[in-house]
């Protein structure tokens, strides 16, 4: 399960996705208008054109210091200016990459072109959208909760073991799952983890059973049995 929140601060535009949706990792579930993103990438193309303008200085004066026009040390001053704008372009561009932004729309980014300031926000992985707090015109920040996915494909089956199993069961053991919507039809599944912690009320530990959940019949919440093989 996975809690989706955006990468960036702004004004939701667009939602794509629905609660019971299927969706595959990557795919767009909603979209932000985000002036911060705006911002940084106008810092960027500031920092870019300042850095190619200092380096058409820089080769000026490597030309005037070979006809002794110009000092060695004028030449070392503009070295070392080159190489403080070279890691501030970096670090913008680093910060483009941090608010979710292509390297392929970066590389595209020059001052002829319009600025775009609108984000999408990707699934992060396959699954169901269980939860949405999302809808056209909510103002989000990196901390909003706008999808939940869960990953329904496995699930685990949790239940409690008594102090006298203790002993018996343990990581690997076998375990059968039944549910009252199948009861007839048993899974099959095996002991991931063992509690070591003992609930001092009913002096039992917390054991997980991993089981395939191909056609999600097990859903989020449900009771089940647990057989656990000795």
């Amino acid at each position: 399960q996975v809690v989706v929140t955006p990468l960036v601060a702004g004004r939701v535009t667009r939602v794509l996705a629905e609660l019971g949706d299927q969706v595959r990792r990557g795919q767009t579930l909603l979209q932000i208008f985000s002036p911060e993103l705006a911002d940084a990438q106008t810092k960027y193309l500031s920092a870019r054109a300042e850095l190619e303008a200092h380096e058409q200085e820089l080769a000026r004066t490597a030309k005037l210091v070979v006809i002794g026009a110009a000092s060695q040390q004028e030449m070392e001053r503009l070295h070392a200016e080159h190489t403080a704008k070279q890691a501030g372009v970096q670090s913008l561009r680093s910060r483009l990459v941090l608010l979710g932004m292509p390297t392929s729309a970066i590389e595209a980014l020059s001052p002829g072109k319009e600025i775009n300031s609108t984000t999408d926000v990707p699934a992060p992985m396959a699954g169901v959208i269980t939860e949405r707090a999302a809808n056209v015109g909510l103002n989000v920040d990196t901390a909003t909760k706008v999808f939940t996915v869960v990953h329904l494909s496995s699930g685990w089956v949790v239940g409690a073991l008594y102090e006298r199993d203790f002993a018996r069961v343990r990581v690997g053991s076998a375990a059968s799952v039944t549910t009252a919507t199948n009861p007839g039809a048993a899974r099959q599944g095996r002991v991931s983890y063992i509690d070591p912690q003992v609930s001092a009320d009913t002096r039992t530990a917390g054991v997980r059973v991993e089981v395939p959940n191909l056609r999600q019949e097990l859903r989020l919440g449900m009771y089940a049995d647990l057989e656990l093989t000795a």
